[in-house]
């Protein structure tokens, strides 16, 4: 099995173990893992008891970029709401529920951990 096809299984478990920073070396490739913290608690505290919040994922690793939703839009849900850039590929983010766009957690340019949370939207 390559790094590459293990990286779906990776993820969770560093998550599963506090771990945020892994590099591992195969032959001639290396592959380094940064995941991003979770979402802080406090966000959640500061919503409405009856108020959903749904984390919006990073669909891979790779250069976020921003779209024109910011915190306070309104969004469908299957809304595309920024792009992930791997390589030449652009990757679109989308919105797995409808609501309101309640916190953008990147910005334009960042670099993304794959499943990294991204936006924080609110539903009732």
């Amino acid at each position: 099995m390559t790094l590459l096809e293990m990286l779906d299984r990776l993820a969770p478990a560093m998550r599963r173990h506090g771990v945020s920073h892994l590099t591992l070396a195969e032959n001639d490739a290396v592959l380094t893992l940064t995941l991003s913290p979770a979402v802080a608690a406090p966000v959640a505290q500061t919503m409405a008891p009856s108020v959903r919040q749904n984390t919006v994922p990073s669909p891979e690793m790779g250069v976020f970029r921003m779209g024109a939703i910011r915190p306070g839009s309104t969004v469908a849900t299957g809304d595309i709401l920024a792009f992930v850039e791997v390589g030449p590929v652009r990757l679109p983010v989308i919105a797995p529920a409808g609501g309101v766009v309640h916190t953008v957690l990147a910005q334009d340019g960042d670099t993304v951990g794959y499943h990294a949370p991204l936006f924080i939207i609110q539903s009732e």
